[in-house]
């Protein structure tokens, strides 16, 4: 059994929806998990403990790099590789993604991450240890 399931949906949109590949708006609501289509999720809570996090504030556009792509996607990356191995809770991670992008300009202008949450416990991802070989990777 699983602690925790994370589904990352990597899109453009607009309040309330996001962008298919297809160009097709679907709302927020329609990405909503409920164990009736994933079975799998019986046992994990439905209507709590849910974090999301944002590229951006809304009516605010994410910036992206022509060749490294989100700079929100970047900073989170860079902040998961630090922040799980040292135990640190997501809502300490995210808080530093936000801070370490807002502290960037691009093309004279800022941006802002946001996080959501209705968590009641405090998350965190451990990472495992896995031996490869001659190396140890974590996952």
């Amino acid at each position: 059994m699983w602690d925790a399931f994370v589904c990352c949906i990597l899109s453009h949109g607009e309040k309330g929806s996001v962008l298919g590949i297809d160009g097709q708006e679907s709302t927020t609501e329609d990405e909503t998990f409920e164990d009736t289509y994933i079975p799998v999720l019986h046992s994990v809570p439905l209507t709590a403990d849910f974090l999301i996090g944002m590229a951006t504030v809304e009516y605010y556009q994410s910036f992206r790099h022509i060749t490294d792509g989100s700079i929100y996607i970047q900073e989170l990356c860079k902040q998961l590789e630090i922040g799980c191995p040292q135990k640190k809770d997501m809502h300490s991670i995210l808080t530093r993604v936000n801070r370490e992008v807002s502290f960037q300009t691009i093309r004279r202008s800022k941006q802002m991450p946001e996080v959501r949450y209705t968590l009641t416990k405090t998350l965190v991802l451990p990472m495992k240890q896995m031996y490869l070989g001659k190396k140890n990777i974590h996952i």
